[in-house]
C-alpha cells in the first residue's frame, strides 16, 4: 500500500511539474534555467534524446560546445557558433540567443570561451606550440584552459581565443563576432597568402587602409576575406571580386 501511496505521490508531482512548464512564458523558464544556483555542467550524452535530436536536424554543422542541467526546470546548450539554446526538462524547445546578451546575466565571448580548467602552457600537445608559433609569431600564450576534456583554448597576448582539439590540431578562432561575420565567414579558414594575385590586387586597390584578418573557403568554392574594418569580401576561386557578404 505504501509502495502505491508514494507511486502516485511521484506521479502528481511528475504531472503538476510539467503542467508549470507548459504554463510558464517559455522565455522567462529559459531565463530561470540560466541564472538557476543549481545548474551543473553535464557530458552531451546525458542529454534528452529529442534536444540532440532537434539540434542535429536544426542547427548542423554546428555542435554542441557545453550542455548544463538545471535540475526540474530544463537544459541550457552552448553551440559553437554562439548560440545559447534552451529546453525544458522534456526537451521542448524554449528560447534561443547569443552569448552576447551581457545583459541577462550572459558574459562576454572571452568568457564563454575560456570556460574550463586552467592548465599549464607546457600540457599542451606539441602541435599547438607549433601551429601559433607559425601563424602568430608576435604573440605569446598567456591562458591555456581545458575545456571539459574535449578542447583546449588558448588566449594570447594579443587578445585572440584559439581552440584546438586533443590531440592539438587547429579548430578555429574563438570570438565574440556577430551573426553577420559568422554566416559570410563560415567556412574552412585557410592562409591568407592562398588568395589569389587578383584577389590581394583588388584588396590593396580598393581598402588601402585596411589589412587582411582572415581568409576561408566556403563550401561553394567562394573565397570570404574578412578585412580589419569589418568589411567582408567574397571573391571567386580564381580571384575575380564577386561583392561584399552583407
Amino acid at each position: 500500500m505504501k509502495k502505491l501511496f508514494f507511486g502516485i505521490l511521484l506521479i502528481t508531482a511528475a504531472f503538476t511539474n510539467g503542467c508549470r512548464q507548459d504554463s510558464q512564458n517559455p522565455e522567462a523558464l529559459a531565463d530561470l534555467i540560466a541564472n538557476s544556483r543549481q545548474k551543473t555542467g553535464i557530458l552531451v550524452d546525458q542529454l534528452p534524446v529529442e534536444v540532440v535530436s532537434q539540434i542535429e536536424l536544426n542547427y548542423a554543422p554546428f555542435f554542441i560546445e557545453d550542455a548544463w542541467h538545471a535540475p526540474g526546470d530544463g537544459y541550457e546548450i552552448w553551440l559553437s557558433d554562439g548560440q545559447e539554446l534552451y529546453f525544458n526538462e522534456r526537451g521542448v524547445f524554449l528560447h534561443r540567443r547569443h552569448h552576447d546578451r551581457s545583459d541577462r546575466g550572459y558574459g562576454p565571448a572571452e568568457g564563454r570561451c575560456m570556460r574550463g580548467d586552467t592548465i599549464d602552457v607546457d600540457a599542451l600537445p606539441g602541435p599547438v606550440s607549433a601551429y601559433i608559433a607559425a601563424h602568430y609569431p608576435d604573440a605569446t600564450i598567456d591562458i591555456v584552459v581545458d575545456k571539459r576534456g574535449r578542447l583546449y583554448a588558448v588566449s594570447l597576448s594579443n587578445d585572440v581565443i584559439l581552440l584546438f582539439n586533443r590531440n592539438g590540431s587547429y579548430i578555429r578562432e574563438c570570438d565574440g563576432v556577430d551573426r553577420f561575420v559568422r554566416r559570410c565567414m563560415f567556412g574552412r579558414e585557410v592562409r591568407p597568402a592562398m588568395l589569389p594575385a587578383e584577389a590581394r590586387a583588388y584588396i590593396a586597390d580598393h581598402y588601402p587602409d585596411a589589412y587582411i584578418h582572415k581568409v576561408v573557403l566556403k563550401l561553394n568554392g567562394v573565397l570570404a576575406v574578412l578585412l580589419s574594418d569589418g568589411s567582408v569580401l567574397l571573391f571567386r576561386p580564381a580571384g575575380g571580386f564577386i561583392g561584399l557578404c552583407d
